[in-house]
C-alpha cells in the first residue's frame, strides 16, 4: 500500500536536466480538470451531465538568484554565447516539441533529496518567462516561469508521483 503524499516544503528544480536554481515564494502546481456542460431544453439552465473536456496543468516558478545559464534554460529563444545570454525571438516555437522533463525535488533538511519516491515528475513541460528585473534598493530580483504541462500522448501521463520506472 502506497504511503501518503508529503508535499510540505520548499522543492528543488530540474528542468532539462539542469538545476535552475532557487526559488523565493514558492513553486505552484495547477491541474485544473475542464469540463463541458450538457443540457436539455425541458431541464432549463440545469446541466444534466458534464463531460471532461481536459486538464490544464500549469507549474509557477518564482526563481531567483539565477545564473545566466540557469535564466537561458528557462527562456525559450535564449541561448549563451561564450559568458553572455543572448535572448532572441521565439515567434513561432512549437512548445510541444521543445517540451523537456521537469522534476521537483523536495528539499529535506536543507538538500535536495534523491529519493524518487518523493519526486513529481512532469515528462513534457515547456517554460513561458514573465520576468520583470526591477532595479532598486528594496526588490529582490525574480525571474517568473510558468511550465505549460503537455500530456505524453503514448502513455497518457501528464505527470508522476513518486519513482518513474
Amino acid at each position: 500500500m502506497a504511503g501518503f503524499v508529503k508535499l510540505i516544503g520548499p522543492t528543488g528544480i530540474e528542468f532539462n536536466s539542469v538545476d535552475i536554481g532557487d526559488s523565493q515564494g514558492g513553486v505552484r502546481v495547477r491541474a485544473t480538470i475542464e469540463k463541458a456542460d450538457a443540457f436539455k431544453d425541458k431541464r432549463g439552465r440545469n446541466p444534466v451531465d458534464s463531460i471532461v473536456v481536459g486538464t490544464v496543468t500549469e507549474v509557477e516558478v518564482l526563481l531567483t538568484d539565477l545564473t545566466l545559464t540557469q535564466m537561458a534554460a528557462v527562456t525559450p529563444g535564449a541561448v549563451m554565447s561564450g559568458n553572455r545570454f543572448v535572448l532572441s525571438t521565439a515567434v513561432g516555437t512549437s512548445a510541444r516539441d521543445g517540451a523537456q522533463v521537469l522534476i521537483l525535488k523536495p528539499i529535506i533538511n536543507g538538500i535536495k533529496t534523491t529519493d524518487e519516491s518523493k519526486w513529481l515528475n512532469f515528462p513534457l513541460a515547456y517554460p513561458f518567462v514573465d520576468a520583470e528585473m526591477v532595479f532598486t534598493n528594496e526588490d529582490q530580483q525574480i525571474w517568473k516561469c510558468t511550465f505549460q504541462i503537455f500530456e505524453d500522448e503514448a502513455t497518457d501521463v501528464i505527470a508522476n508521483f513518486g519513482t518513474v520506472t
